[in-house]
């Protein structure tokens, strides 16, 4: 069976649709991110078909969280569509993977293969990738610092100016009683103390109860992780957080 992950209903929809018309029995709906590798390992599917014309980097991200879990990273990985550049991003995480044309995708399938590709853990990806390219801070940007930052933290930044208005805002959380006054309105880069008697999942459920959801995470050096927040879509064709 093939698992469609298709981020517009409706093109998923069609897809679903033409791919039975082609004989193949196919499963397509939400992506549930918080229980990803359960909800796959469920379905029954054999091969997991990524539609990268939108949303690429989430159709990445679904890949390497299946290769990740032990009941998963044996399923064929297929990504089909997309435009070059950020292909060939997909192909350095996933090199066993199949990529073809949306077109040439019914001869493809049938030859899908298992994963063979070693396990990288998330926080491996990002080894060695500066600070500030993490957080997605530019040279010349305006930012917000909200409490306290850690000693050198402004310089990981670059160039940039701090200020009481910016582009992008950065909460210093070092007990786990702040997460309680989140900032309102805003959707803010946490940047939290490691074992400082609360996890990420604390930090997570502060954003929740404040109508914000998380959707990246990065380490900023031994003893501060980050958490990037974003207002909370109904609808969304990643059903975030809330079932983490």
């Amino acid at each position: 069976m093939v698992r469609l992950v298709c981020w517009n209903e409706g093109e998923a929809a069609e897809k679903a649709d033409w791919l039975r018309s082609l004989g193949f029995t196919v499963e397509a709906g939400p992506v549930n991110t918080g229980s990803l590798v359960t909800q796959f390992a469920g379905s029954g599917a054999t091969v997991v078909l990524i539609d990268l014309n939108r949303l690429p980097a989430q159709g990445r991200e679904v890949g390497v969280r299946l290769r990740q879990g032990k009941a998963t990273r044996g399923m064929a990985l297929v990504f089909a569509g997309g435009a070059a550049e950020k292909v060939a991003r997909v192909k350095q995480e996933l090199p066993d993977a199949v990529y073809c044309a949306w077109e040439d995708v019914g001869t493809v399938l049938p030859g899908a293969k298992p994963g063979t590709a070693a396990v990288v853990g998330h926080m491996e990806r990002y080894v060695g990738t500066p600070v500030a390219k993490k957080l997605g801070v530019k040279d010349g940007m305006k930012v917000v610092f909200q409490g306290e930052a850690p000693a050198g933290f402004a310089e990981l930044l670059g160039e940039v100016e701090i200020g009481k208005r910016g582009e992008m805002l950065f909460w210093f959380v070092r007990e786990k009683r702040e997460l309680e006054w989140f900032p309102v309105g805003k959707t803010p880069w946490v940047i939290f103390r490691k074992g400082g008697g609360f996890s990420q999942n604390h930090v997570r459920l502060g954003g929740l109860a404040a109508g914000l959801v998380d959707y990246k995470i990065c380490a900023v050096d031994a003893e501060w992780s980050g958490m990037k927040f974003a207002v909370k879509k109904t609808g969304s064709p990643i059903e975030a957080a809330s079932s983490r």
